[in-house]
Order: C-alpha cells, then sequence, then structure tokens
C-alpha cells in the first residue's frame, strides 16, 4: 500500500503543475471526487464547521449542567452551591485530561479516561469539602452522576452533533459509510480513494500546506499500514486530520473508533496547562495593569492623529491568519514612510530585508519611543491570548513573507500557538540575528514544555527590564 501511495505521489508530480500554482484551481489529472461541481464550490469557502462544533460542546455543557442540578435538587441535605462546585470541578478535570480535545471523539462515555476523571472529581471535592464545608457526597448522586457520564452524555451528545455536523472529507476505498458519520459529527460531503490521497492534498492546499475546504480530513485506517503513511504525510498539511479505525457505533462508545494522525508537538496535558495558565495569567495582569493600560491609551491619542490600536496580519497555529494587536507606536502613514525612507537610504533597506526592523525608525512616535522599549505597546497582546490565538510563550508570530526562512529548517513551529513572548525575548530580542531566531523558534517548537515556558516567563520580567535590544 504504501508503493501504491508513493506511486500515486510520483503521478501527480508529473501532471499537475496547474494545480500547484493555485489551489483554487483543480488540474484535470485530480483524483476522482464525488459530485465534482459542489466540490469545486467549496475551494474557496471557509470551514464552517468550527462554529457548529462549539455550539454542540455548549449544549452538551449545559445539558450536564441541567442534569446535576436537577438530581441535586432531590436531595435536601446537598445545597445548589455545592452541586455548581461539584459541576465546576468535573468539568475542570474533563479539560485537563482531554476530554474536550477533539470532537471526533464523545464528550464523556465508557472510557477509562472518564471514570478517572469522575473519581479525581470526587477526590478534590472532598479535599475542599474539609476546609470549606460543603455538603457531603451521597453515593445515590454519585451513582446517577455517573449514568449521566458514562450512558446518557454520549447518546445526548449525537444527537446534537448530528443536527450540526462539521464538514469533512472521507478517504477510503470502502461503500460508503456517511450515515454513521453523520452522528458522529461529520458532514462527508466527498470520498477520495487512498490511492489518490496524497494528489489530493496537493491539489487542495496552497503553497504553506493549508487545506482551505475542510475543517476535517477523515481517513479510514481500518488497515493499519496505511494509517502510518497517512500520518507521515499528514505532517505536511495544516488541517485536521483523523483516522477512523472502526465504523461500528460500540467502540464510539468506548472511544476507541478514531486517532488523530497529526498531533501537534507537547500534544496533552501539556498542552491544556499551558491554555489554563494562558488564561489565569491573562486576566489577572489585566486586571492589575487596567488603569495603566488606560492612561496609555490617553497618552496615544494626545500625541498623534491615528487609532489607538494597531492591527498586523500573522500566521498562527496550522498558518490560519490572524490580527496582532498592539498600541500604536507609529504614525498613521508608517507604511507610506517606510516606502520613502528604503527608496532614499540603501543601509535602512538593507537593514530592513535581514530583520524586517529598523533601529532608529523614524515611523516611531514620542510616546512609542517611551512604550517600546519596555514592550508596553504588546499589552493588548493578552486579548489574542484569551481568544486563542496566542499563548503567552511560543515562537515569534511572523509574517507570509518570512515562511521561506523557516522552510529550511522546520515547518513545525506551525503546529503551535505563536506567543507573546520566547527564546527570541530573552536572548537579544530585536539584537539577535535573523538566522538565530528561526533557530530558536525552531528548538522551541520541537522541544517545548509546560516547565520550559514557566522558566521563559521568569526570565522575560528581567529581559524587558534591561530593555536589551528593544527598539
Amino acid at each position: 500500500m504504501k508503493q501504491t501511495l508513493l506511486n500515486a505521489e510520483k503521478r501527480f508530480d508529473a501532471e499537475a503543475g496547474a494545480a500547484k500554482q493555485n489551489f483554487q484551481n483543480v488540474s484535470n489529472k485530480a483524483p476522482p471526487v464525488q459530485n465534482v461541481n459542489r466540490f469545486k464550490a467549496y475551494i474557496t469557502q471557509k470551514p464552517p464547521g468550527l462554529k457548529n462544533s462549539i455550539i454542540s460542546r455548549f449544549l452538551e455543557l449545559l445539558f450536564l449542567f441541567v442534569y446535576i442540578f436537577t438530581i441535586s435538587s432531590n436531595f435536601p441535605n446537598f445545597s445548589l452551591f455545592s452541586s455548581l462546585v461539584f459541576y465546576f470541578i468535573l468539568v475542570l478535570f474533563s479539560y485537563i485530561f482531554g476530554e474536550f480535545e477533539s470532537n471526533a471523539r464523545p464528550h464523556f462515555g465508557l472510557n477509562l479516561r472518564i471514570q478517572f476523571v469522575f473519581l479525581a472529581t470526587i477526590a478534590a471535592y472532598s479535599l475542599l469539602s474539609l476546609g470549606f464545608h460543603f455538603s457531603s457526597l451521597s453515593v445515590r448522586f454519585l451513582i446517577y452522576c455517573w449514568i449521566y457520564l458514562s450512558l446518557l452524555a454520549p447518546i445526548i451528545g449525537l444527537g446534537l452533533r448530528r443536527l450540526s455536523p462539521a464538514p469533512a472529507i472521507l478517504v477510503t476505498d470502502q461503500i460508503k459509510k456517511f450515515g454513521i458519520l453523520k452522528w458522529w459529527g461529520f458532514d462527508c460531503r466527498e470520498t477520495i480513494k487512498k490511492d489518490f490521497f496524497i494528489s489530493w492534498l496537493k491539489s487542495s492546499s496552497d503553497n504553506l500546506g493549508r487545506v482551505a475546504r475542510y475543517q476535517m480530513v477523515l481517513v479510514d485506517i481500518t488497515n493499519p499500514h496505511f494509517g502510518e503513511t497517512a500520518a507521515k504525510f499528514s505532517e505536511n498539511y495544516f488541517t485536521n486530520f483523523v483516522g477512523i479505525k472502526s465504523f461500528k457505533f460500540l467502540p464510539y462508545l468506548f472511544d476507541n473508533h478514531s486517532r488523530s494522525l497529526n498531533h501537534p508537538p507537547g500534544f496533552g496535558i501539556n498542552y491544556r496547562m499551558k491554555r489554563l495558565l494562558d488564561i489565569i495569567l491573562s486576566l489577572f495582569i489585566l486586571l492589575i495593569i487596567a488603569p495603566i493600560f488606560l492612561f496609555i491609551v490617553i497618552c496615544i491619542k494626545l500625541d498623534s492623529p491615528g487609532p489607538i490600536f494597531y492591527k498586523h496580519k500573522r500566521l498562527g497555529r496550522n498558518m490560519k491568519n490572524f490580527f496582532l494587536l498592539k498600541l500604536r507606536t507609529m504614525h498613521q502613514d508608517a507604511d507610506k514612510r517606510l516606502k520613502a525612507i528604503l527608496a532614499k537610504n540603501p543601509e535602512y533597506k538593507k537593514e530592513f530585508e535581514e530583520t524586517f526592523k529598523l533601529k532608529n525608525d523614524p515611523r516611531v512616535t514620542r510616546i512609542g519611543r517611551f512604550l517600546r522599549p519596555y514592550s508596553l505597546d504588546e499589552i493588548p497582546q493578552i486579548f489574542n491570548i484569551l481568544r486563542g490565538e496566542m499563548s503567552w510563550v511560543g515562537p515569534r508570530p511572523i509574517v507570509v513573507e518570512e515562511v521561506p526562512f523557516y522552510k529550511d529548517y522546520s515547518l513545525l513551529m506551525f503546529r503551535v500557538l505563536p506567543g507573546a513572548t520566547g527564546l527570541w525575548q530573552i536572548s537579544g530580542r530585536c539584537d539577535t540575528r535573523y538566522k538565530k531566531r528561526v533557530e530558536l523558534d525552531t528548538f522551541y517548537a520541537k522541544n517545548w514544555s509546560f516547565l520550559n515556558d514557566l522558566k521563559i516567563l521568569l526570565k522575560t520580567f528581567p529581559a524587558v527590564l534591561s530593555k536589551r535590544g528593544a527598539y
């Protein structure tokens, strides 16, 4: 099977030059796809399934909330506040141990993970009740909760996902399995034969490896050898690849029907702890610096005409575009000034081409010259972090034009969230040569851990106060 895929890739490389120039145009040698007209129509559309998955997840948690409150009302000695505490502990542990990690599998069910989550919730609640005197847990209450989590919740989830499935494409040689996949939350509009999997990926992606049409690519891995090969090729493309191990209902309830084929580095509890730290730290800092932030905003407005915030398009995780927020530290016509400066000054042009920055930038405003050395202009990135577009620690968020510099090393950094700080920030900032920055970002993406993130955060404060390499 592996040789077949390699042969298909060679055939496509010889015939699909036109398809690679623009991923909106599918070459005449493209793989056979069911309902070709609809296939082409979806090329230019953004995947709408993400919003549906968020709504279904919210509704599943809402059902759990209503259920716990309903059964707790039948126990006079169990207060509503105690049931609320129990619910939040349960949701927190569910998140930490990966219950909401993927919409390709049921939330809750008859699996070891949820049994562990349930026992951890009981233990944590019992320890908290010693100090805060919460209501004691009755055996009947716990049995009712276990029945819902293990048996009722996955069935309710099936119904909710059936109402709002995410667009997907299925790679398989078997008879269509669209019916059961729709119950699992996937609207499979096309199928691709396994022999054409590689050629389909190339014709459906841009030159950066972004697959625009579908939120998920489902791959039939009932043959484990094909699963290994598909996982290898999926590393070069930026979308979610999910391997379907079984198309039967019972493995779904036991959460043994699928697996992710392209986990990002550090995937698992490390990543979820990192996200929790991002949210908690962002809210805490935002609360502390709110008066300072307001004062800076007023100074920017008084210093020069123009908006308070500056938005710049950057590449985030999985090569998705997002707008990086900063406080405006340049004059409103900065882009026009830059073109004029680079045209008149060859030294500035050379410096900008090497580092994408200017050390003595004449575009910077008076208040900007104070904000930049202390990185105060980056305060609005807290909102990027809360939105899940960035993390506190990670590689630098770069622009599309910088991607070729990273291709010589690895595009692995685009599997993780970009960061407000990172190895580059604590290693000299703008004084660090561009090649060294690329090496540091790549090293971080390959070797990051929650503990190393904490170390980088602690080193960031003295690096910012020293103003070394900041301009």
